[in-house]
């Protein structure tokens, strides 16, 4: 008897002329570099890196007295706790309503998994179909009390049956 001979003719992917090699930047990693500020004249007197265009100047800064008084008082550091804030303001609710949200993830993140089988997902499936028909059941209400033979009928063939 022959038998055939099953040859490899794979092997590792050439590269081709014009494509990058693995191990090279790409393009999206590749950052400009702006040169920082060191003037400290130039540092207290404009918002430097304020204009965007290659031509022109940054925004020249005004005397305090030009700024509304709300932006001096504004709160610059780490969020408030919720117990360091007014339960009147909108801010308290936000961050109560945030600080509950990373904790019931939290607690999903922890919660115990059940472990499921390689072959169970046909489970799954049929276990969704009764789940489906016992709800449909309880949503499509005829109205009335069925006897046994009755809600049999109706369960197979639906309401009209």
């Amino acid at each position: 008897m022959l038998r055939r001979a099953a040859i490899s003719l794979r092997g590792y992917a050439q590269v081709r002329p014009g494509k990058t090699a693995v191990g090279a930047p790409s393009m999206q990693s590749q950052r400009i570099k702006h040169p920082v500020e060191t003037d400290p004249v130039k540092l207290a007197t404009y918002c430097c890196g304020s204009n965007i265009k290659q031509t022109g100047e940054d925004v020249k800064l005004g005397a305090d007295e030009d700024y509304p008084q709300w932006l001096w008082e504004m709160h610059l550091g780490r969020p408030l706790d919720p117990h360091e804030l007014s339960p009147e303001t909108e801010e308290y609710w936000a961050r109560v309503h945030k600080l509950a949200c990373l904790h019931q993830g939290r607690l999903r993140s922890k919660a115990t998994k059940e472990e499921m089988r390689i072959n169970e997902k046909h489970k799954l499936a049929l276990l969704a179909k009764v789940v489906h028909r016992a709800l449909a059941f309880k949503h499509h209400d005829p109205g009335y009390d069925l006897d046994r033979g009755a809600r049999e009928r109706y369960r197979k063939y639906g309401p009209l049956a």
